[in-house]
């Protein structure tokens, strides 16, 4: 917009139907201002189940809202962020002749867990066109993973492009749909992430972050355990009230270990600058991490898991270490 452009934004909400100002069929929708962008948020009246995740929604209600908008908007291009909810909007921008852009920050157009985690805690080798997701990942929500895997494949080749934010993720998704070689733009960070301090000793560690499992937020409190002397470790973020209690139970007895909670994102340059090492213990594929980046932004060391996309960014030993 601020090239010179029109731009349009259209995403699903949860708020509940009664406050949206208008609806078209099942589709309830109203237009709302951020930032001086203008925005149409909509939701269904009643969520399919597996929307935002395990299904690819073609549904017929959302085709119809599309060209509703297309013909009354007539875009030049749609970049669209996340396809798996938005298949049927995809649908009527190739019928009314609309291209595409797809950008994928994740697995989930073919792996409907969206990490390339299976069942049993193992990395996934790949989908094989949904055959291994019905022999290890089965789910009543998805009837056919093989059908999934064909209407994504169908959604891909028609995009005019393909963006993925990291080596790491173009690499996989080519591989899963060989026909696709995507571009690889890595995302974007916030104005005001830079480094403003020089660093003596290290004596504040800090995680941020969603508290699960596949963020191996453990193995970092059982590492941190094993360190003497006056350093701290802060984790910031909350998540599973069940992990987050494994969690405290690790933690307990150490008093340089503080569960902060959630931070707002404005007061996240103050605590990297004030910080001396980030760690992003990750036990699953990250396929970018702003976390790691922010944090490099602002100067601080950075130690990650040697998976993924992350050693992308690390020059090892120079701005931080990989394990």
């Amino acid at each position: 917009q601020q090239a010179g452009h029109a731009v349009k934004i259209i995403t699903l909400s949860e708020l509940a139907v009664k406050k949206f100002t208008a609806n078209r069929g099942e589709i309830f929708y109203r237009e709302v201002d951020y930032k001086g962008l203008p925005v149409i948020e909509f939701r269904y009246r009643k969520t399919p189940v597996g929307l935002y995740y395990k299904v690819i929604e073609e549904s017929s209600a959302l085709k119809e809202f599309a060209q509703y908008h297309i013909k009354q908007e007539r875009p030049d291009i749609v970049h669209c962020a996340y396809p798996q909810p938005f298949a049927g909007f995809l649908t009527a921008c190739r019928e009314e002749k609309i291209p595409y852009i797809l950008t994928l920050t994740d697995f989930n157009i073919f792996c409907h867990y969206a990490t390339m985690v299976k069942q049993n805690g193992q990395f996934c080798a790949g989908c094989q066109e949904g055959r291994l997701c019905e022999q290890d990942c089965p789910t009543r929500v998805i009837g056919n993973p093989t059908t999934r895997y064909h209407t994504a494949k169908q959604i891909m080749e028609n995009a005019a492009a393909v963006v993925t934010p990291s080596e790491f993720v173009a690499k996989i998704i080519h591989k899963e749909f060989p026909a696709i070689i995507p571009y690889v733009i890595p995302h974007g960070l916030g104005e005001g992430f830079s480094n403003d301090k020089s660093r003596k000793q290290t004596k504040r560690i800090i995680y941020a972050g969603a508290l699960s499992e596949l963020k191996g937020v453990h193995l970092l409190i059982e590492a941190f355990r094993k360190i003497e002397g006056n350093v701290t470790l802060d984790i910031l973020g909350t998540g599973n009230s069940f992990y987050v209690k494994r969690l405290h139970k690790l933690a307990k007895g150490d008093a340089r270990i503080q569960f902060v909670g959630v931070v707002p994102p404005e007061k996240m340059q103050q605590i990297y600058r004030t910080s001396d090492c980030v760690v992003v213990p990750s036990i699953w594929y990250e396929t970018y991490s702003f976390v790691l980046r922010e944090a490099l932004a602002c100067g601080c060391i950075v130690i990650v898991s040697d998976i993924g996309a992350m050693p992308e960014a690390i020059i090892e030993g120079k701005n931080g270490f990989l394990f």
